[in-house]
């Protein structure tokens, strides 16, 4: 027997925990020109909105701003949006963000506070080498790949940036940070916040979901298992079991050596 494994695109994204999820293909409202007022909450709550109620610092919805996916484009100036509810409880966050390549280096913040820093920008890089030590001593992820935030320049490319902490973090909104005047220059399309942290399968699954969608990279997916594994041999029939720990995976197979493809059989059931 041998396997394929195809990632699908359908979510996968795990509902449990999860406090706020906004994404630019759904619930924004826009004036004639584009600009931003209201950004509704995707949760099954579905009550914590981001909102600009200042004309002059409303972001602006592009319709075309990756791969022919929608963007908010946030001018560095002023642009930001507030959450309805302040959250204190964040553990895990997801961004499909960039920076403008226009940008100049500023402390600009992937999420902001009234009071607290805890997701501080560095000049240029992710985060503020002396920012929050929940943060700073938990993982951060570009793309799937683990990296140091403090040594990370902020991507120029549309990019999945996801952060793990080793504790309670605050936020109550994107762009700015509590009264510094420093602002996200550059475009978000979608943002999700956890209250807990995801497990590493879970994480992948949201990274995944996130990169077929906006078509930023291929995922890899785990290799395939088979039980019995083989090595041995039988008379007559056996029951055989394939699996894969990669979310919402697909796995085709054949039974006479030949590689098999997506028009070879789906696996349901031993």
């Amino acid at each position: 027997v041998v396997v394929v494994v195809r990632k699908r695109t359908s979510s996968g994204v795990p509902l449990t925990g999860m406090k706020l999820w906004v994404k630019a293909d759904a619930g924004v409202t826009a004036d004639a020109n584009g600009f931003v007022s209201q950004w509704q909450d995707q949760t099954p709550a579905g009550t914590n909105h981001l909102s600009q109620a200042t004309s002059a610092s409303q972001p602006k919805l592009i319709a075309d701003g990756v791969n022919g996916m929608p963007v908010l484009r946030f001018d560095g100036a002023n642009d930001f949006v507030q959450f309805t509810t302040r959250l204190t409880t964040i553990r895990t966050v997801f961004w499909v963000v960039k920076e403008d390549s226009a940008a100049t280096p500023d402390y600009r913040p992937l999420l902001g506070d009234y009071q607290s820093a805890d997701f501080h920008g560095g000049y240029s890089q992710i985060w503020y080498w002396g920012g929050s030590s929940q943060v700073l001593n938990g993982q951060t992820w570009v793309n799937g790949m683990p990296v140091d935030g403090t040594q990370t320049n902020r991507p120029k490319a549309m990019s999945v940036i996801s952060v793990v902490t080793t504790g309670n973090t605050s936020a109550d909104r994107f762009s700015s940070d509590r009264v510094y005047g420093r602002y996200w220059w550059g475009d978000l399309a979608e943002l999700i916040v956890y209250d807990r942290t995801l497990t590493g399968t879970e994480q992948k699954s949201v990274e995944d979901y996130l990169a077929l969608k906006y078509g930023l990279y291929v995922p890899t997916v785990a290799t395939p298992t088979i039980s019995p594994n083989g090595g041995g041999s039988f008379t007559g029939s056996t029951t055989i079991t394939l699996a894969t720990t990669t979310p919402e995976a697909s796995i085709y197979y054949t039974t006479d050596g030949s590689e098999p493809t997506t028009s070879s059989t789906l696996y349901a059931e031993p």
